[in-house]
């Protein structure tokens, strides 16, 4: 089944994430702090990124999350603006299944582990869950 408009949909999505993705590598290296000006506190509590983008989970193979978060929505963006063979789509396609599936790992580490409401640890688990299945239903 093809899913009109995916392409659009999925640049957006992957915009937004590369987006939270250079917010939380700024809040990690300290060049930025809670910004209500660009994040509202309803949305980011105060200290909340800081303090989970020092735990044991905001790693994988001693990276931080968030400099794979900017590799993967910069891969996904550059899709979306090019035309690329199907394999390379369905490969794709699996990557962001295999980032979901580790998006749910990380909302479990969170919730039971950390017991922290990381608002937009949440938007961003939403945003790869949406990515895969607009990619799923759009190939």
């Amino acid at each position: 089944m093809i899913l009109n408009g995916a392409p659009e949909y999925i640049r957006i999505l992957a915009w937004f994430g590369l987006f939270i993705s250079v917010y939380f590598w700024n809040v990690y290296k300290g060049w930025m702090h809670s910004a209500p000006w660009l994040i509202p506190a309803r949305i980011c509590r105060k200290n909340v990124c800081s303090d989970v983008l020092k735990t044991y989970f905001a790693r994988v193979i001693v990276i931080p999350n968030f400099y794979w978060g900017i590799v993967y929505y910069t891969l996904v963006l550059v899709w979306s603006f090019v035309t690329v063979p199907i394999p390379l789509t369905r490969a794709l396609m699996l990557l962001s299944w295999c980032v979901v599936i580790f998006s749910g790992y990380l909302f479990y580490a969170l919730v039971f582990h950390l017991r922290v409401r990381c608002n937009l640890c949440f938007v961003v688990q939403a945003i790869n869950l949406v990515i895969a299945l607009l990619l799923t239903l759009g190939s």
